[in-house]
């Protein structure tokens, strides 16, 4: 599970996003922080962490599925192999991943 320490990184690099965008914008850091406040809700928190967590587990998935079946490729052993191997497992996670989003965004809203 996710713990209390990766809550705490992410605060820090959205609280770094936002302070770089305010100083860098001439913003009002107190508009900045009320629009953050009434915007943000628990469901897009959460929301973003079942994705992320379901993205983790589909690409890491198909990446150790197609470089444990290498040799059973039809382009044989070696380096080429591995090339072909790397090469569908980029392809098939990123269409995996679009998949994914799509389904998950419709779930959750």
């Amino acid at each position: 599970m996710i713990g209390l320490t990766h809550y705490l990184i992410l605060a820090a690099i959205l609280f770094v996003i936002g302070v770089t965008g305010v100083l860098m914008l001439d913003l009002n850091s107190g508009i900045y922080f009320y629009r953050i406040q009434t915007s943000v809700e628990m469901q897009d928190v959460t929301g973003g962490f079942v994705k992320a967590l379901t993205f983790a587990l589909a690409v890491s998935t198909i990446c150790c599925y197609q470089g444990f079946f290498t040799h059973h490729r039809a382009d044989g052993f070696g380096a080429k192999g591995v090339s072909m191997a790397t090469t569908s497992s980029v392809v098939l996670s990123c269409v995996a991943v679009l998949i994914l989003d799509y389904v998950l965004t419709s779930i959750l809203l």
